[in-house]
């Protein structure tokens, strides 16, 4: 058996989001993975290129970075350790704009940087069959982890309420805001399997963001996809992919909710589908290729 002709190495947090879409989008674009015992607990990730030309064996390393721990997201990693993986390795792999100009900031060097997006498994999945999307019913995705403003959102779904929206949150949640969702009017779906998941999204007529940052926001990429109309705030990776009438600048309860009501009326039924189209896995995975294939700083 002939050897690959490069392997790629990515360091992801394994209990992210986006190990689990990277892994299932490079299973299905054919890239095989290798991993150790070892490399699960680091959340080491080996993927093997063998769909390049034969060239002599080389090895690079390039680290995906999904999102970097510099503010406002210092409280979610270690800047440092991330600082001392962008200095050793060959290249960086960055999901949007926002997370290469904070790292541009922050010192590191422009050349190893590299946007190429994130893999958008919905993408390449079967359809959710046969569902009834509800206009006036509104989703909100995810943990609710301090970045993602959870007082804001108890805030929106309050508003929203008012105005005759159904509101669900679909993610696992801790009992406390669990608790306040569900004071403020909001139901709550946790679905473990992925079709059950996609089935409730795309029940959903709109898809609301409230958080202080995102590198990129997966859910809200998702949630597009399967037909929802976004209502995002105006500010980091949002702006790679969400064109700007679907954005709201202020981060409070009335602005989301005006964004919102203001598309409703206008019959708004989100961006253009090609506006997605750079996050397929084949391209993801070919923007990987070309990388390895040309010359690195």
């Amino acid at each position: 058996m002939t050897p690959p002709s490069f392997s790629l190495v990515f360091n992801l947090d394994p209990g992210v989001t986006w190990a689990a879409s990277l892994d299932r989008c490079a299973a299905w674009s054919g890239i095989p993975r290798l991993t150790t015992p070892e490399d699960d607990r680091t959340g080491t990730v080996v993927y093997l290129g063998d769909r390049l030309p034969p060239r002599a064996a080389v090895r690079r390393e390039l680290y995906f970075l999904a999102a970097c721990s510099l503010p406002p997201n210092d409280d979610e990693g270690d800047w440092a350790e991330e600082a001392a993986n962008i200095a050793r390795v060959d290249a960086v792999l960055l999901v949007s704009a926002s997370e290469r100009d904070k790292l541009v900031a922050a010192g590191s060097p422009p050349g190893k940087l590299h946007v190429v997006g994130a893999p958008l498994q919905v993408l390449t999945d079967p359809g959710p069959a046969a569902v009834r999307r509800v206009r006036r019913r509104v989703c909100f995705i995810g943990q609710l982890r301090p970045i993602k403003n959870p007082a804001l959102e108890v805030e929106v779904v309050r508003a929203l309420r008012s105005h005759g929206y159904d509101c669900v949150h679909i993610g696992w949640l801790d009992r406390d805001w669990r608790d306040r969702l569900e004071r403020a009017g909001a139901q709550i779906v946790t679905e473990s399997r992925r079709e059950a998941y996609l089935e409730a999204v795309a029940h959903c007529g709109f898809y609301v963001a409230t958080s202080f940052s995102e590198s990129l926001c997966l859910s809200a990429l998702e949630a597009v996809a399967l037909g929802c109309v976004p209502v995002v705030p105006d500010h980091s990776g949002f702006r790679d992919w969400c064109p700007a009438r679907y954005r709201y600048t202020a981060l409070t309860a009335r602005a989301a909710v005006e964004r919102l009501l203001a598309l409703d009326a206008t019959g708004e039924t989100g961006p253009e589908a090609t506006a997605l189209d750079r996050y397929h896995p084949h391209r993801f995975f070919d923007r990987i290729d070309a990388l390895a294939r040309g010359p690195l700083p």
